[in-house]
């Protein structure tokens, strides 16, 4: 991974092979055929053949199991977190989010830690760091001493304060052009306004100007007639 964060599960596979696959004496034999198709291109890296699978899994469980909420709660949690972690390690988070948001609700309690805690892990990686640490913190509530849980919480606390630093900076810097912007604005119209006294200026002696050529005119004319 990228990110300086650790995926734990995740990142190992573990909870896939070992954790996740519904129980073979309840399973439909085609789901199970979904699933070790879906595990073994997971375990190969090809998560979009994982995630093709899963999602026939998960189709093939809530069709078959629509009037049987016992056993689609039994499997389709499970399927829906597996989901996630294909659609995360192709960097579709927001699909992953709504994955693994779909497993909390319905999942165990068991379950429910492990998708809050690539929640969190899927928060991260949106740059969503507030939703991150508070997705972590629920983790360590839940299960104190949840591997890697601590750490991610303070790399999310981390990438938050340099977060909220940078929009802090960025709103002051906006706003000290916003200040510059105004004292050039003001500077432009105190120019423009000193220009237009002084073309007023001009035009008044000009009128002054020929008011006086006017009257020598009229002077000189009531002369030559006297």
């Amino acid at each position: 991974m990228k990110m300086n964060i650790r995926l734990a599960a995740l990142a190992a596979g573990l909870c896939l092979a070992n954790l996740l696959m519904p129980a073979q004496s309840f399973a439909q034999p085609l789901t199970h055929a979904y699933l070790r198709t879906a595990d073994k291109a997971y375990a190969q890296n090809d998560w979009t053949l994982a995630e093709e699978n899963y999602r026939k899994a998960i189709f093939h469980d809530t069709t078959t199991y629509a009037t049987d909420s016992s056993r689609l709660q039994q499997y389709l949690p499970r399927e829906l977190y597996n989901l996630g972690n294909a659609l995360y390690l192709q960097q579709r988070y927001q699909e992953a989010l709504k994955a693994y948001q779909n497993a909390f609700q319905n999942g165990s309690d068991k379950l429910q830690t492990q998708a809050l805690f690539n929640l969190g892990n899927t928060f991260y990686a949106l740059g969503k760091y507030e939703e991150a640490a508070e997705a972590f913190k629920e983790v360590l509530r839940r299960q104190p001493g949840y591997p890697d849980a601590a750490y991610n919480l303070a790399q999310s606390l981390r990438k938050l304060k340099e977060q909220q630093q940078k929009q802090e900076q960025e709103q002051q810097d906006e706003q000290q052009d916003k200040e510059q912007q105004e004292q050039q604005d003001e500077q432009q119209q105190d120019e423009e306004q000193q220009e237009q006294e002084k073309k007023d200026q001009q035009q008044q002696q000009q009128e002054q100007e020929n008011q006086n050529q006017q009257q020598q005119q009229q002077g000189q004319e009531q002369q030559e007639q006297n």
